[in-house]
C-alpha cells in the first residue's frame, strides 16, 4: 500500500455505513477528519468516540481548510450535497463520492464546474445494515473502488483519490463511469 501523499485534513458528507467507515479508518491512521451527518446525535457520537476531528459550523469555514471531501450521502441527495459544499471549498480541495452510480455525479461536477478535481469513486463493499452504528473499520480493506475521473479531471486530483482508498486498504481501479 502505498502512502498518501497528503496528511491535511479530510471532509466527509454523511456518515453512514460507508461514509462512517471511511472516516473511523481514515482517523485510526491520524487523518484530522471533519464530518457531517443529518442526524446530530451521530456527529455527536462520531466526535465523542474521537473519529471526527468535529462537525462543520453553520459558516461551513472547516470545509475551507480540507484537501479532500468525500460525499457520502445517498445517490439521489449526492449532486445537492456537492452543490452545498462547493462555495466554501479552497480551489485546490479534490472532492469524491462513494456512490453507486457515476454518470449523474459526473453531469453534476461538469455542471458546478469542478470536473477538473473530482473524481466519482464506487467501493464495491457494502452490508445489509446501514447508518453508523452498522460502520466499521475495515470495510474497505482488499475491496475493489472504481474510479470515474471526468474528462477534465486533473493527474494530482486522481493521484489523490487514488491515495486516499490505498490508505484504506482498497484496491482502486480507474474505468470510465458508462
Amino acid at each position: 500500500m502505498r502512502r498518501a501523499p497528503w496528511r491535511g485534513p479530510v471532509g466527509v458528507i454523511g456518515l453512514g455505513l460507508m461514509g462512517g467507515s471511511l472516516s473511523r479508518e481514515l482517523a485510526s491512521r491520524g487523518l484530522p477528519v471533519y464530518g457531517h451527518d443529518a442526524d446530530a446525535a451521530t456527529v455527536e457520537e462520531a466526535i465523542s468516540l474521537g473519529v471526527l476531528k468535529a462537525s462543520f459550523s453553520d459558516s461551513l469555514a472547516e470545509l475551507g481548510k480540507l484537501e479532500v471531501v468525500v460525499i457520502a450521502v445517498p445517490v439521489n441527495h449526492a449532486a445537492q450535497a456537492l452543490a452545498w459544499t462547493i462555495p466554501h471549498l479552497s480551489p485546490d480541495c479534490v472532492v469524491t463520492d462513494v456512490g453507486s452510480t457515476k454518470r449523474s455525479i459526473l453531469k453534476a461536477a461538469q455542471r458546478l464546474g469542478i470536473a477538473d478535481r473530482f473524481v466519482g469513486s464506487h467501493p464495491l463493499t457494502g452490508g445489509h445494515r446501514s447508518g453508523w452504528r452498522a460502520s466499521h473499520r475495515d470495510l474497505y480493506a482488499w475491496q475493489r473502488v472504481f474510479l470515474c475521473p471526468t474528462a477534465e479531471t486533473s493527474a494530482d486530483a486522481l493521484a489523490r483519490v487514488t491515495a486516499l482508498w490505498e490508505l484504506v486498504g482498497a484496491l482502486p481501479e480507474v474505468i470510465d463511469a458508462e
